[in-house]
């Protein structure tokens, strides 16, 4: 019964297509994470990663091949992230990440490099699998040459490159709270989406206001 148990709550708190943790379970332990952060005195971030034009790859390749591509993504955040820091699939095509404990003095850039190596290891060249050091590519396999993408008309065989953009934010220089640090961290998302996308921003980011059309 204590198996059974775990495995339904584990199962509840699984998103079904990443076997990352989804938004209720990322933000319930997040929160968790940052109530030690802030009582231990740590320094920690939080990252948000949005991939660049899901739709387009959705609706030129169709669904299943975007499936495969939030699990190819997800299996890289879990390579080359810690055992300790929380990953979680926020919906569409958004990951959340919170790193619980920054290791150098300089937070900010430490947590610059981490998403620089997220965004390079994504993109992989030609796709969201790139190998580790001494081990063969593991490419996402793109549509069969002549299978009909979502539109109908057949494919080339070739496949839509994927990348990346990440913003972030630090505990507890941009906020004490969870909310307030996803504030951040989508400001600076928008800010990467502005800068052309394959980017990566730290920290709050302001915009003129849109001009008024009369």
């Amino acid at each position: 019964r204590t198996i059974l148990v775990r495995q339904l709550r584990e199962r509840a708190d699984t998103d079904a297509k990443t076997g990352l943790l989804n938004h209720a379970a990322w933000h319930l332990r997040g929160t968790h994470e940052l109530t030690l952060a802030e009582r231990e005195r740590r320094t920690a971030a939080l990252l948000i990663l949005d991939l660049d034009h899901f739709k387009e790859i959705n609706d030129t390749h169709g669904h299943l091949y975007g499936d495969q591509v939030l699990a190819a993504t997800a299996q890289v955040l879990r390579e080359e992230l810690r055992d300790h820091d929380l990953v979680g699939r926020f919906g569409g095509e958004e990951f959340v990440v919170l790193l619980p404990r920054l290791s150098g003095n300089d937070g900010r850039e430490e947590v610059r490099q981490i998403a620089e190596r997220l965004r390079r290891r994504i993109a992989g060249g030609s796709g969201p699998v790139a190998p580790p050091d001494g081990v063969p590519a593991q490419r996402l396999p793109g549509p069969p040459p002549g299978a009909a993408g979502a539109d109908g008309r057949p494919s080339s065989g070739t496949r839509t490159g994927i990348t990346v953009s990440i913003g972030g934010a630090l505990f507890p220089d941009d906020g004490h709270a969870l909310t307030g640090l996803l504030e951040v961290a989508d400001s600076a998302l928008y800010a990467a989406k502005r800068a052309g996308r394959d980017a990566v921003r730290i920290g709050r980011h302001t915009f003129p206001p849109e001009p008024e059309h009369a």
